[in-house]
C-alpha cells in the first residue's frame, strides 16, 4: 500500500493569476497523469524527453527557493510521485533527471 501523502503545509502565498493553481483547481484544462487531494501530475508533451511530468501540490507553494524546512516531506512525496510515474510509464528510474524549478528557469510561480 502506497504511503499516504503529507499535509502540505498552509501556503506561504497564493496568486489567483497562478496558472498552475488554476489547473490544480479545475479551471484550466491539462493532462493529468496523476491526482489525489494534495498532489496532481501533468504530462507534459512539449519536450524532447521521452517521459517529462510536472509533478505538483494543489496548495499554492512558491517555488523550491522559498520553501521553509517543514515542506521537506511535501518535495519527498513529490519524488515519490514521480518515480511512480516513470516505473508505470517502463522507465529507468536510475537512468533520469530529476529536479525542482527555480528561478530563473521557472515558468511561474508554483512549486513543480
Amino acid at each position: 500500500k502506497a504511503a499516504d501523502p503529507p499535509a502540505v503545509p498552509p501556503p506561504l502565498s497564493h496568486f489567483k493569476t497562478c496558472e498552475l493553481c488554476r489547473i490544480a483547481d479545475g479551471n484550466l484544462n491539462a493532462r493529468k497523469v496523476y491526482e489525489d487531494k494534495v498532489f496532481l501530475a501533468l504530462a507534459d508533451p512539449q519536450l524532447d524527453a521521452a517521459h517529462h511530468y510536472v509533478v505538483l501540490p494543489r496548495a499554492h507553494l512558491p517555488t523550491v527557493d522559498k520553501l521553509l524546512p517543514r515542506h521537506l516531506p511535501v518535495l519527498q512525496h513529490m519524488q515519490v510521485i514521480a518515480n511512480r510515474l516513470l516505473r508505470d510509464a517502463g522507465a529507468d528510474t536510475l537512468d533520469v533527471l530529476m529536479g525542482f524549478h527555480q528561478p530563473p528557469f521557472v515558468s511561474g510561480c508554483h512549486l513543480y
